[in-house]
């Protein structure tokens, strides 16, 4: 399980990546950018939107619903951390959404391959070496119940 400073760093951090829904829209889409900007075969998982940096998604009612979807999800998991079951079911309900729609634990790897360098964008620098091994830790429970 997670440590109770990994915790309590994403804790801290959630409070910077989601302070309020404008917020979750731009950082999901700022993360979904540099995923696509990295990795551009991944944008084959979104038929809905194009472009290389994911403009749809922060341009488009359905782009920003998408977005609102992922971050409200990751917030669950950061509100749930206390809670290692309920961390586990929630990792379990996201491997079984995203593998109906072709998505795979090395989609999911090169998510986390990238989580660092989007963490220190969307905080403007402040996301401490802390924040960044607690977010690769959960990604990892994430990868690990990936089914």
């Amino acid at each position: 399980g997670l440590s109770a400073e990994q915790k309590t760093a994403l804790k801290d951090s959630w409070k910077i990546l989601a302070a309020n829904g404008e917020t979750m829209v731009k950082n999901s889409a700022a993360m979904f950018g540099l995923l696509f900007e990295k990795y551009p075969d991944t944008k084959k998982h979104f038929k809905t939107f194009d472009g290389d940096h994911f403009a749809a998604m922060k341009a488009t009612g359905m782009g920003k619903a998408h977005g609102m979807s992922v971050f409200s999800g990751l917030g669950a998991l950061v509100s749930s951390v206390d809670d290692g079951e309920c961390v586990l079911g929630l990792a379990k309900k996201l491997s079984r959404n995203h593998t109906a729609r072709g998505v795979t634990a090395n989609d999911f790897k090169l998510m986390r391959s990238i989580f660092g360098e989007f963490l220190d964008k969307a905080t403007g620098g402040k996301a401490t070496e802390s924040m960044k091994s607690a977010w690769d830790a959960l990604l990892g429970v994430l990868i690990e119940n990936h089914q």
